[in-house]
Formats: C-alpha cells, structure tokens, sequence
C-alpha cells in the first residue's frame, strides 16, 4: 500500500521546559488516516502527537514526557 501524505503546517509544542517546533502532516495509508506532528531533536525525528483512525477505531497518542540526561563516557 502507498503512503500520502499532505504537509498541513507547522506549530508548536511544549513538554515540561522542551519546546518543540513541528511539521503537521497528514498521513493516509489506506488503513491508518490522521495528523502526525513531527519535530527534531539532536538524535533526529521524535513523534510528539498522533490522531488517527484505524481498521481498529480512532485513537490518540501524546508525547507527555521528554527528558535529556548526560551519560557519562
């Protein structure tokens, strides 16, 4: 199956001290349609939001805590 997509925007998001810019898009991949926001961080791209609905039903997931620790090398 082919993935759309549809960019919707960007926004803003904030967990605890982090503020996070992120690209909104709309996905539909046939039997997964939603909004997804995107942000990066150093390691690379963090899924902070989704709603969506599934062959399952609708569904949301949020991102509720994001913290950096410094490991010692």
């Amino acid at each position: 199956m082919k993935l759309k997509e549809k960019f919707l925007r960007i926004d803003t998001c904030t967990i605890g001290k982090y503020t996070f810019d992120c690209h909104v898009i709309y996905i539909d991949y046939g039997h997964l349609r939603g909004e997804v926001w995107l942000a990066n961080d150093e390691l690379g791209l963090l899924s902070i939001y989704k709603k969506a609905t599934a062959t399952e039903g609708s569904f949301e997931l949020k991102l509720d805590g994001y913290e950096k620790i410094k490991l010692d090398d």
